[in-house]
């Protein structure tokens, strides 16, 4: 496969991003054989009042609450309305809560073709996974499961929830903690099923969605006592995300970072080993990695052997780097997390601007024959702040179309999670555009909001206006085809409006004047990304 249609298998598409906001992370407690907090996915299907998602997650459990990134408000209390057993499927419903809107039904199923999974896995927020529909699409889900353990597979089958006999969609790709009850959507951005997966006891690459269509059926009646009996059987088979639990993560994980945070105060100096080739070997091995290097004063790293791919990472990378997350996820509590865009990275910030990322990167490399080809290496890596407390110069810096289409993503749903406050005001965003000086965020209310860039320009008028038009270039480009251009007359501003109606991104050349606020220069060029009402 070409570079290029690599890129375009794997880019996630705009339809598919639309349906954010009809994804809840559903967390369940005072449950029935647990006394944690269960944390799953769940989603609203158009058509329908309420929202779906995995029965196991929520069976049993007496307070039920779901919570968005992406502008919509807490839905609490939740109560179980009906079930699928069989398909380990529930609706939950609100007294308080009746909209109808929400993902599409899709129609066929293909195999092979690429899919979505979208949801919140682990503690990383709001995430979406590329999997693809197995060959032949539908098997049985006893086939599906037939490398598990004896033991697992048999308390599996004995619960009936899910049935093993069932017809369920074929999954490669992962499905982990939390991920449960995710929405599985086409390109396109329509419903395909309802992830199910995250089984605990070292299974954690096992993953399956049960198909939904306008033929699913919930069933006829609501046993309470049943739903009591399932959740008491929960916890030994399911890994459920719940934040605070580290029991799927070996005890030495959380010992082993917190020994490698400390030496990285020191710039890893007292971890120094032997040398290997090029690199230095750690005398500390992270969790989860086959070796580990250092870079005195600068990373610690841990490394899986390059692993052979195509177009996307395969789901033994997914499994690979999802271990790693989890460690992260469960040893550092509290640390900001960023999910990577267009790639299989996330990082874990701390207040210090010490940074832990888990990824696995595209790697290209030549065989024997000279003839390339794509894998993925797969790392769990620290970096300690600069001298000056700032975050490491090792750390890989988004570019411009990284941070503006971040932004758009963003401001579709008013910078909630993004620097916004929630309510009008001037706020921070996380990010100051490549090229620009500064970056302010300011909204005028819950429902409308922007982010303004001064970008860096010339004080002479025909160089400003030159950057400015390279500016237009550089937006037409990071933002694509799909957008509409539209020239202000007798102004040197262009606006771009998404194919919605909803984001505008414009970019504007302006002369100081006594009017403006901003002491910038005679001469300013701004750059701003809006969500419109």
């Amino acid at each position: 496969m070409s570079l290029a249609a690599l890129l375009v298998a794997t880019a996630i598409g705009e339809p598919v991003i639309a349906q954010r906001r009809f994804v809840y992370r559903i967390e369940a407690s005072q449950c029935v054989g647990s006394s944690g907090i269960r944390a799953v996915t769940g989603f609203r299907v158009r058509g329908q009042s309420g929202i779906v998602t995995a029965l196991h997650g929520v069976a049993g459990c007496r307070e039920v609450r779901a919570t968005s990134e992406y502008g919509q408000p807490p839905i609490h209390p939740l109560t179980i309305s009906k079930v699928n057993i069989e398909a380990d499927a529930a609706l939950l419903v609100s007294e308080d809560f009746k909209d109808e809107d929400g993902i599409e039904i899709g129609e066929a199923i293909e195999e092979g073709s690429l899919a979505w999974t979208l949801g919140y896995p682990l503690k990383m927020g709001y995430h979406s996974v590329g999997i693809t529909i197995g060959s032949p699409a539908e098997r049985t889900l006893s086939t599906e499961l037939q490398s598990l353990s004896p033991e697992t597979f048999s308390r599996l089958r004995d619960r009936k929830s899910p049935n093993i006999a069932q017809k369920v969609l074929s999954i490669q790709g992962s499905v982990v903690p939390g991920h449960s009850g995710a929405p599985v959507v086409d390109p396109r951005g329509r419903l395909l099923g309802i992830a199910i997966g995250g089984l605990g006891g070292g299974t954690l690459g096992f993953a399956w969605a049960i198909p939904y269509s306008r033929s699913f059926k919930w069933d006829l009646s609501l046993d309470l006592g049943r739903l009591d009996q399932l959740s008491a059987q929960t916890a030994s088979l399911f890994s459920l995300g719940d934040p605070n639990d580290r029991s799927v993560v070996p005890p030495s994980a959380c010992d082993l970072i917190q020994k490698a945070l400390v030496a990285g105060q020191r710039g890893f100096v007292d971890l120094i080993g032997k040398p290997i080739g090029d690199r230095i070997e750690s005398t500390l091995n992270l969790p989860g990695a086959l070796y580990t290097t250092v870079a005195p004063e600068k990373y610690l790293t841990g490394r899986v052997g390059l692993i052979k791919g195509d177009s996307e990472p395969p789901p033994e990378a997914q499994v690979i780097y999802y271990r790693f997350v989890n460690s992260l996820s469960a040893c550092l509590p509290g640390w900001r997390t960023r999910k990577e865009r267009s790639r299989l990275a996330i990082q874990f910030e701390s207040e210090q601007h010490f940074v832990a990322r888990a990824a696995c990167d595209t790697n290209y490399y030549r065989d024997e024959k000279n003839e390339v080809h794509v894998g993925h290496l797969c790392t769990i890596a620290l970096y300690p702040p600069s001298a000056g407390g700032a975050r490491s110069a090792e750390l890989r810096r988004p570019t411009f179309d990284e941070v503006l289409n971040e932004m758009v993503e963003h401001a579709r749903f008013n910078f909630v999670s993004y620097g916004a406050t929630g309510s009008a005001g001037r706020w921070q965003p996380l990010d100051v555009l490549p090229g620009a000086m500064k970056c302010d965020g300011y909204s005028s209310d819950p429902r409308t909001g922007f982010v303004r860039c001064a970008m860096k320009s010339s004080q002479d008028w025909d160089s400003a206006v030159s950057q400015f038009n390279q500016a237009v270039t550089n937006v037409r480009v990071a933002l694509g085809s799909s957008w509409t251009q539209k020239e202000i007359p007798n102004r040197k501003e262009v606006r771009f409006l998404d194919a919605g109606g909803k984001t505008e991104v414009s970019v504007q050349l302006w002369k100081q004047t006594d009017a403006r606020s901003i002491d910038l220069g005679a001469i300013g060029l701004e750059l701003r990304v809006e969500k419109l009402r």
